[in-house]
């Protein structure tokens, strides 16, 4: 937060030389860096004003982390063991958006919301990434006996989860609502014509 206030450029060199740092380092403190950094994380976002900043520099400069990130995950999956556990990805997955499904409508209730969220909000929920696939990545390091096919799986749910969530957010978007055709939004953008 100091060096933001202070400073406040360069803001993902800051963010992967932290990253880097509690990775290195607090393990031989007993920490685990990954949740130190969700916490940092959390209080930037929730007790600072600079959480909307730190967001844009992460999101312009993202995608060779994710590249990088993604392909060591995907390069340690286990194709035989994928085979094997396929079926089990999909009743996990399809557990997940049950759950999820539930108790979003529930929350939503409780909350008296609008129809729409209702109806809707529990697509946005769908997709997942990041977190889950640092802690198949530990799982896999940490239980050497049975982490690699518990590893495969979370990948697996993983992958399926990116390809469906999209589209789902998608579909509830529309239903609710919030999605407009290129035409609405040309003709909401439009000049409105001159009173005669």
């Amino acid at each position: 937060v100091q060096y933001m206030q202070r400073v406040g450029h360069e803001l993902p060199l800051l963010v992967l030389g932290v990253a880097f740092a509690a990775v290195a380092l607090l393990p031989g403190l007993h920490l685990s860096g990954m949740l130190a950094c969700m916490v940092a994380g959390f209080y930037i976002e929730n007790f600072s004003p600079h959480g909307d900043d730190l967001m844009r520099a992460i999101e312009r400069h993202a995608l060779p982390v994710y590249v990088v990130f993604f392909t060591l995950a995907g390069a340690g999956l286990d194709v035989p063991a994928l085979r094997a556990t396929w079926p089990l990805a999909v009743f996990l997955v399809l557990l997940r958006l049950l759950l999820t499904t539930l108790g979003t409508v529930l929350g939503a209730a409780l909350g008296r919301a609008p129809r729409p969220v209702l109806a809707c909000a529990w697509s946005g929920f769908v997709a997942q990434a990041g977190i889950n696939v640092g802690i198949a990545a530990l799982v896999g390091q940490r239980f050497p006996q049975f982490g690699e096919s518990v590893q495969t799986v979370l990948l697996a749910m993983v992958a399926l989860n990116q390809i469906a969530g999209p589209v789902l957010f998608r579909l509830g978007l529309t239903r609710a609502g919030e999605v407009h055709s290129e035409d609405e939004a040309q003709t909401a953008d439009a000049p409105a014509p001159a009173a005669h």
